[in-house]
């Protein structure tokens, strides 16, 4: 990838990501405030890969062009989810996700680009929000191995597009979920379980309470605060942010209940 290109693209995914939060001595922001500068930064960050794209295609670089495009997904994803939350209908954003989506797919069928080219998984829940269902084409098997919530984050997309997972991630998965307890463990189980893939106790408006109840919860839990999308919720996020994950599930299974996860559109 090109020196230039890793700076902007750095510096893009710090503007729509985790150097939102204020500083050590800043004064923390209201909800409201966070809103305005997220939104503006993820403007920008469109903005600037759309400017970058039209510099690789004039160079014939079809593999930056697809990462360029995974990108552009993410990002009106999170803008989407963004609006969301402030009561904005997000398939706007969504609709432009899903072009960039179809642009980086077919440029990979055309280019024969690897699958581990973007690691797209928010656009995947995205996709099954809005009804388009597809194969899970891109994903990186071997950060899979080190990295348990990206592995998560891959197997909650397979389930909700009705793809099974391969023998290596139905191992990953047991192993990931019996080896951790934590937060993030009980977040993926609890979809896992409003998805009747485990077992349950619990009825499922009790699952739904709290599958909240773990968004909430994220707000000061350190592990999604470790250079992830502003979109985990961590701090001030969670009150600007739905979550993706939950929202997809919900809206998979058919919940028609209330809640600022619940799909309305």
């Amino acid at each position: 990838m090109n020196g230039l290109f890793r700076f902007l693209l750095g510096m893009g995914r710090s503007l729509r990501g985790n150097a939102q939060q204020p500083g050590r001595h800043e004064q923390p922001r209201t909800a409201a405030e966070q809103y305005y500068i997220n939104e503006a930064n993820c403007l920008e960050y469109i903005e600037m890969v759309d400017s970058i794209i039209l510099g690789n295609i004039e160079n014939k670089n079809h593999s930056l062009v697809a990462e360029n495009c995974g990108e552009l997904a993410r990002s009106h994803t999170d803008l989407g989810l963004l609006h969301w939350r402030h009561g904005l209908d997000p398939r706007p954003d969504f609709e432009k996700g899903i072009a960039a989506y179809e642009r980086m797919s077919a440029l990979a069928r055309e280019h024969q680009l690897p699958k581990n080219i973007a690691a797209i998984p928010d656009v995947y829940a995205m996709l099954s929000l809005m009804g388009h269902k597809t194969a899970i084409a891109f994903e990186d098997e071997d950060y899979h191995r080190q990295h348990r919530w990206p592995c998560y984050e891959c197997c909650i997309a397979h389930m909700l597009h009705d793809q099974p997972l391969d023998e290596h991630h139905t191992k990953l998965l047991d192993q990931y979920l019996e080896r951790n307890k934590g937060r993030a463990d009980l977040t993926v189980l609890t979809y896992l379980q409003l998805l009747g893939v485990r077992p349950s106790d619990l009825p499922r408006d009790e699952l739904v309470k709290l599958a909240d109840a773990n968004w909430t919860r994220r707000r000061g839990n350190m592990f999604f605060n470790g250079g992830g999308p502003a979109w985990f919720g961590y701090g001030v996020m969670n009150h600007i942010y739905v979550d993706i994950y939950l929202a997809a599930v919900l809206h998979k299974i058919g919940w028609d209940g209330e809640g600022v996860h619940r799909w309305r559109w």
